[in-house]
């Protein structure tokens, strides 16, 4: 994440795009979908309404209306993720992240491109041998929800961020500092992680054998009206 000088929403398209592609190059997602095609013998259920409808009402009686389960690389899950990968590629400002994202578009490019919202995302049953997905689905669904926290309860699965508070509380205080230092040389030399200052020297029979020993690493140093 160090190497992102972007805003927090291109680490989470990064981390989002970085784990599909990963993902999709070890397993790709092929689910029976379910299609409504008209053939000329019968598969799966007829579609009466339709049947009426579009083909016996014109002629086209031979030609039935049918309703069933296909196994498609072309289904429900792997279009959310391409119209997200489509909608994440033109947002993002990051050239790793649109390197992702082609890649990902690149593997989904047989898959039909059609609007998805938030609520189609409820509508994808995954495999349990496809259990690890479900990060990716779930960040389809932050961000087709145009949001970045879900409930627990829920079950939400994606990355945590931890972050160094010890760090965080330095840089504050060292910025503070920085900040509101005047140039009346109350404050000077102020420094952040600063080593070049030892504990103490080594002597052996009353001679002197090492001039610096333990190297100190303050979190913060400055010096005060000329005093350390």
């Amino acid at each position: 994440l160090n190497s992102i000088k972007s805003n927090f929403f291109d680490i989470l398209i990064f981390i989002f795009a970085q784990y599909t592609r990963e993902s999709f190059s070890h397993c790709l997602l092929q689910a029976y979908d379910e299609v409504n095609n008209e053939l000329s013998f019968m598969k799966g259920r007829l579609d009466v309404n339709s049947y009426i409808t579009n083909n016996l009402s014109k002629g086209n009686w031979h030609k039935l209306s049918c309703t069933y389960d296909s196994f498609e690389f072309d289904n429900h899950f792997n279009r959310i993720v391409k119209y997200v990968a489509k909608l994440l590629f033109r947002a993002t400002e990051s050239r790793e992240n649109k390197k992702l994202l082609s890649e990902i578009l690149f593997i989904l490019d047989e898959v039909s491109d059609v609007f998805v919202t938030y609520e189609d995302c409820h509508k994808v049953k995954l495999n349990p041998l496809f259990e690890d997905f479900n990060i990716i689905l779930d960040y389809c669904k932050l961000f087709l929800a145009n949001s970045i926290t879900f409930s627990y309860k829920n079950q939400f699965k994606v990355f945590a961020f931890l972050l160094p508070m010890e760090y965080i509380f330095e840089d504050f205080f060292y910025g503070f500092f920085k900040k509101h230092q005047n140039g009346k040389g109350q404050i000077q030399n102020l420094s952040s992680q600063k080593s070049d200052l030892y504990l103490a020297k080594l002597y052996e029979n009353n001679s002197l054998v090492k001039n610096n020993v333990f190297n100190m690493k303050h979190d913060i140093y400055f010096e005060h009206l000329n005093r350390k």
